[in-house]
C-alpha cells in the first residue's frame, strides 16, 4: 500500500561523512530492514562547486557529472554523461553507454558492454572498451583497445594507436601517425598527416591521403590505396592490391592481383598467384622488378622514360610493344634499352609479358 511505501521510504536516509576536507555522500540503503522484499531506487542530486573534485560510484542506475574541476566515476548498469571538466578524468562503466564530451585534461576510459562516445578532450585518452563502439571525434594524442565493436576516429590531434580485435576500424583526418591491428573486420584510412602501419588478419585495408610512409600486411583480405607521399611496404596473403598514386615507391608481395596506377620512386612487386599491372603515369627513370608466378605482367610506359630492360617469360609470349627499344633475345628472354638505357626494369612471369605505350595515370577501381 502507499502507507507502507512511505514509511519504507522515510528508513532510508542521507549519509554525510566529512574527513581531511573531503565529503562522502550516501544513502544507508544497504542497511534499511525489509530491502531484500522491496524494489526501490535511491537518486542523489548533488551541486558543489566549480573547482570540486567528484568521486562517484554507483552500482545500479546512471551518472551524469558536469562543470566541475576533476571527476573519477566508477558505475555499472546505468549510462554515464560527463562533460566539461576541467582536469583529468578516470571512468570505469559496466553495462551502460559512456559519453564524454569537452574535457580540459586526460581521459582514462575502461569500458564493457556499452557503447562510448568521446567529444573535444584536449589530453591524451587511453580508452579500451570491449562489447561495444566506440567513436571518437576532436581529440588529442589517442590511445585505444577495442574488441566486438566498431571504431571510428575523426579529427584527431596527435598520433592515433589502435588495438582492436573483432572490431573494424574508421579513421579520419589525424594529424600525426596511425598504427592500427585488428581482426575479422576491415579498416579505412584517410587524410593522415604521418605514417601509416595496418595489420588486419581476415579483413581489409583502403587508405587515402596518406602523407608519410605506409605499411599494411592482411590475410584474406585486400589493400587499396589512392594518394601515399611516403614509401608502401605491402604484404597481402588471400588477397589483391589496388593502388593509385604512390609518389615514394612501393614494396609488394601479394597472393592476388596488383595493379599500381600512378607511381614515382622503386618498385618492387611480387605475387604468387595473380596478375601485374602496372601504369607509372609519368616517365619511368627509377628501378621497377615485378614478378608474377601463375600469372602475367603488364607495363605501360611513357613517353620519355629512360632504363634497361630484362623481360622473361617461362611458358607465355614476350610482347614488347615500345618503338623506342632496342633489344636482343633468346630463350624467351629479352634484354634492351629504352631512351639510352638507365636504371633497370625487370619484368618476369609465368605467363604472359608485355609491354606497352601508357599515358596519364587513371582513378583505381574501389574494391
Amino acid at each position: 500500500t502507499e502507507e507502507k511505501a512511505r514509511a519504507f521510504a522515510e528508513r532510508v536516509e542521507l549519509r554525510f561523512e566529512e574527513e581531511d576536507g573531503r565529503v562522502r555522500i550516501s544513502t544507508n540503503r544497504n542497511d534499511v530492514p525489509g530491502r531484500d522484499k522491496v524494489g526501490f531506487e535511491t537518486h542523489l542530486d548533488v551541486h558543489v562547486p566549480a573547482t570540486a573534485k567528484a568521486v562517484v560510484g554507483n552500482d545500479h542506475g546512471s551518472v551524469e557529472v558536469s562543470g566541475i574541476a576533476r571527476a573519477e566515476i566508477k558505475a555499472s548498469y546505468g549510462d554515464v554523461h560527463v562533460e566539461r571538466i576541467g582536469g583529468p578524468v578516470p571512468i570505469a562503466a559496466r553495462h551502460g553507454d559512456v559519453h564524454a564530451t569537452e574535457l580540459g585534461a586526460e581521459l582514462s576510459l575502461e569500458s564493457r558492454h556499452g557503447d562510448v562516445e568521446v567529444v573535444g578532450v584536449t589530453g591524451h585518452s587511453t580508452l579500451d572498451v570491449q562489447h561495444g563502439a566506440l567513436t571518437v571525434r576532436r581529440s588529442a594524442t589517442l590511445e585505444a583497445k577495442a574488441s566486438h565493436g566498431a571504431f571510428a576516429a575523426e579529427s584527431v590531434g596527435g598520433d592515433l594507436t589502435l588495438e582492436a580485435r573483432h572490431a573494424g576500424a574508421v579513421i579520419a583526418d589525424v594529424a600525426g601517425s596511425v598504427d592500427v591491428q585488428t581482426s575479422y573486420e576491415s579498416v579505412r584510412l584517410e587524410r593522415i598527416g604521418g605514417n601509416v602501419t595496418a595489420r588486419v588478419e581476415h579483413g581489409s585495408v583502403r587508405a587515402e591521403g596518406v602523407k608519410g610512409a605506409l605499411t599494411a600486411e592482411t590475410t584474406h583480405g585486400g589493400v587499396w590505396l589512392d594518394g601515399v607521399s611516403g614509401r608502401v611496404e605491402v604484404a597481402v596473403r588471400g588477397g589483391g592490391v589496388e593502388a593509385r598514386e604512390l609518389k615514394g615507391g612501393a614494396h609488394v608481395r601479394s597472393r592476388g592481383d596488383v595493379s599500381i596506377d600512378g607511381f614515382g620512386g622503386t618498385i618492387d612487386v611480387e605475387t604468387e598467384s595473380g596478375d601485374i599491372l602496372l601504369k607509372p603515369g609519368r616517365p619511368m627513370t627509377e628501378p621497377v622488378t615485378a614478378s608474377a608466378r601463375k600469372g602475367a605482367v603488364r607495363l605501360e610506359v611513357p613517353a620519355g622514360s629512360r632504363f634497361a630492360l630484362e623481360a622473361e617469360s617461362r611458358h607465355g609470349e614476350l610482347v614488347l610493344d615500345v618503338p623506342e627499344l632496342e633489344r636482343s633475345s633468346g630463350n624467351g628472354r629479352i634484354t634492351g634499352t629504352v631512351g639510352g638505357g638507365g636504371a633497370t626494369i625487370l619484368l618476369t612471369a609465368d605467363e604472359d609479358v608485355t609491354m606497352a605505350p601508357g599515358g596519364s595515370a587513371l582513378p583505381a577501381e574501389r574494391p
